[in-house]
C-alpha cells in the first residue's frame, strides 16, 4: 500500500492492517515542497505485528515524519544523521541546591566544572506516535571531552515534549556550552505493534508536554 495515497484516503482516527493509527491525517504541504517526488520506503508502518521492530534509517525518519508518525520541531534536515537525528541544546539549565530545591537559569556561556551536574533540555520538541520509540544519547565528541550526557535514555511512544539531560561534567577541565550546540542524538524504533496505552495525560505521565529543564517529579 502507497504511504501517501493511505494518507490521503483514510480519515484521522483509522486503524490500518497491523494496528497503525492515524494520528492527524493529511501529510504536511511544506513537507511535500520539500521533497515533491515524495518519498517511498522499505519499510511498512502498516505490517503485521508479527515483524520485528527496527531502527530507523536516514531515510525512513524522513518517511515517518511525513507519515506524522513522528515529529521534531524545529526540523532541520541537515541534523539527520545515518541513523539518528541531532539534538541541540536548548536556553535553560536547571542546578540542584544543597536545600533540596533548584535554580533555573539562562544558559548562555554555561561553565560545568569538574564534577558538577546539572540538568539541561533540548531546543527541539520530540513527538512520537503510539507506534514508534525512541533511544536518546549523548555524542561522542562531547563524552570525550569527559561531558557525559544522559537522557534516561528511553522515550515512550505517545510523548511529546522537549527531552530532559542530565549531564556530570567528569574531566578535570570545565567545558562551555552555549545554546544552539548539538548535545545529544535520538534514534527512533518502529514498534511490532502499536503501544495500547501510549505515554501521555491518560496514563498519569509526569513529563508529558514538558518544556525546559524540569526536575524530578516528587512522585516519579
Amino acid at each position: 500500500m502507497d504511504a501517501r495515497a493511505t494518507c490521503a484516503k483514510w480519515p484521522v482516527g483509522t486503524m490500518l492492517d497491523g494496528g497503525v493509527w492515524l494520528l492527524r491525517g493529511s501529510l504536511r504541504a511544506e513537507r511535500r515542497a520539500h521533497n515533491p517526488e515524495g518519498f517511498s520506503s522499505t519499510l511498512n508502518p502498516a505490517t503485521s505485528v508479527r515483524g520485528l521492530a527496527v531502527i530507523l534509517s536516514d531515510h525512513d525518519i524522513r518517511f515517518f515524519r511525513n507519515l506524522d508518525m513522528l515529529d521534531i520541531e524545529p526540523w532541520n534536515d541537515a541534523q539527520v544523521q545515518p541513523a539518528s537525528y541531532d539534538l541541540t541544546l536548548g536556553e535553560w539549565v536547571t542546578i540542584p541546591r544543597l536545600d533540596g530545591h533548584h535554580e533555573n537559569l539562562p544558559v548562555n556561556n554555561l561553565r560545568i566544572d569538574r564534577g558538577s551536574f546539572c540538568l539541561l533540555h533540548t531546543a527541539e520538541v520530540v513527538t512520537l506516535s503510539n507506534k514508534v520509540g525512541a533511544q536518546v544519547m549523548g555524542k561522542s565528541t562531547w563524552a570525550r571531552r569527559g561531558l557525559i550526557v544522559e537522557s534516561a535514555g528511553w522515550v515512550d511512544p505517545g510523548f511529546t515534549g522537549q527531552l530532559v539531560l542530565e549531564v556530570t561534567n567528569l574531566s578535570p577541565v570545565p567545558v562551555v556550552l552555549k545554546p544552539g550546540d548539538p548535545i545529544a542524538q535520538i534514534v527512533f524504533m518502529q514498534l511490532k505493534s502499536p503501544a495500547l496505552e501510549p505515554y501521555g495525560p491518560e496514563r498519569g505521565s509526569h513529563y508529558h508536554g514538558q518544556m525546559g529543564a524540569t526536575a524530578a517529579h516528587q512522585d516519579a
